[in-house]
């Protein structure tokens, strides 16, 4: 991801860092006698799971009850299932467990997970970055929550959902709180046309929505939105900065996307979910060209049947052919770590990074008979026959 990709390569590990990355030829020569582990087939950064739901596993996959309905009857539907669930706090932490260790099978070595309730993952074999997701879009409820977490534990990470459930006050005091710990804030951003619709002109499924909740209190619409769009709104609260991620993107045209590369602010893409949701696709292609660098998240079991960033990646190359498979590699790697602010240790293969990245076989990969030939099938085949954990004396891979 940091440098051309080396055929007949070799890394070499202390078993905490990388020491060198260079052909086997040129190792050899440097490290006469070291002991060597042989693999026949790709190394790989391990992946960045940018954006996951862990307490929503429990739920399991909520479908569409029709392809065109509106996301927020798939919102009152998601709501329904789980007020209505009866299941325990160990059941909660038993499914995100079964998530978290697919999620290694699969190759993610890190991945920052959006919550409402709190996760234990402290003895997994992955990094978990949590936040705490909170909302409140009338204004009593934005003072109640900024009130608990005045008088709680202040050294809680936390983040806001939308902008079309959190309103602009809690917006703003979340993303000082963020500040002031230099951690990272999370926003559900224009993952469907109807968030405009309520910002904007106070129209669209989120009204009758928020109706039946007694929430419509006057917040929206909000009138900076109407007038300047969506970026100026979040832009005006001092929302945008590097360690901002905004998630989904699907509805922003290339004028607010130039805005958004502009405040440093990062974009998580979530294809699986967009499309299983029937909410669009977002402009990838203006994404990249904006100068943006997209992460990728596969979203919640709940809104994604299959959570696997080889299928997120496979999507991509599917419905954005002009986008070359070198730079949807890089979304599930050095673009996430760098999203996630932990580029120093993630997403490259480097000296100086962490000695956590995977081998990959698959039969497919052996049809390859060129560099562009073999990133082509790494993003368009799904995920491999075998990952395999390698660098670090405590993963399975090494021998």
């Amino acid at each position: 991801m940091s440098a051309p990709v080396i055929a007949d390569g070799a890394i070499v590990t202390d078993g905490q860092h990388i020491l060198s990355v260079a052909s086997w030829s040129a190792v050899r020569t440097d490290y006469p006698d070291i002991p060597v582990c042989f693999f026949d087939g790709v190394f790989l950064p391990s992946l960045v799971n940018s954006h996951i739901h862990l307490d929503l596993s429990v739920l399991g996959t909520i479908a569409p009850k029709n392809p065109e309905d509106p996301m927020c009857d798939w919102i009152r539907s998601l709501m329904q299932r789980r007020m209505g669930a009866d299941f325990s706090r160990d059941d909660m932490q038993k499914s995100a467990e079964a998530v978290i260790q697919d999620q290694y099978q699969s190759g993610v070595g890190i991945m920052l997970n959006i919550s409402n309730a709190e996760i234990q993952h402290e003895n997994h074999p992955l990094e978990i970055i949590s936040l705490l997701e909170l909302l409140a879009p009338t204004k009593a409820g934005q003072q109640a929550v900024i009130e608990s977490i005045r008088t709680e534990d202040g050294n809680k990470q936390l983040t806001a959902h939308a902008p079309y459930s959190t309103g602009p006050e809690l917006l703003s005091f979340i993303k000082k709180h963020c500040k002031k710990q230099n951690s990272l804030f999370s926003l559900h951003l224009a993952e469907n046309e109807d968030e405009y619709a309520l910002l904007a002109d106070g129209e669209g499924c989120f009204v009758g929505f928020l109706q039946n909740l007694g929430a419509m209190d006057g917040t929206f619409p909000i009138p900076i939105v109407k007038k300047k769009g969506m970026l100026a709104y979040l832009d005006d609260l001092q929302l945008l900065d590097e360690k901002t991620l905004c998630v989904h993107c699907v509805h922003l045209d290339e004028e607010e996307i130039a805005r958004l590369a502009e405040t440093g602010a990062h974009i998580c893409l979530c294809p699986g979910s967009n499309k299983f949701l029937n909410v669009g696709s977002a402009a990838v292609e203006s994404i990249l060209a904006a100068g943006v660098t997209p992460a990728i998240g596969t979203d919640s079991i709940a809104s994604n049947p299959k959570l696997d960033l080889w299928q997120e990646m496979s999507i991509i190359a599917r419905e954005h052919p002009q986008v070359g498979a070198e730079d949807i590699i890089r979304m599930a790697t050095v673009n996430g770590a760098e999203a996630l602010g932990v580029q120093d240790t993630y997403g490259s293969l480097a000296s100086g990074m962490g000695a956590r990245f995977i081998g990959l076989k698959s039969s497919v990969y052996e049809t390859a008979k060129s560099v562009d030939e073999l990133l082509g099938l790494l993003v368009s085949s799904g995920r491999p026959e075998e990952i395999v954990w390698l660098g670090s004396p405590d993963r399975e891979g090494m021998r």
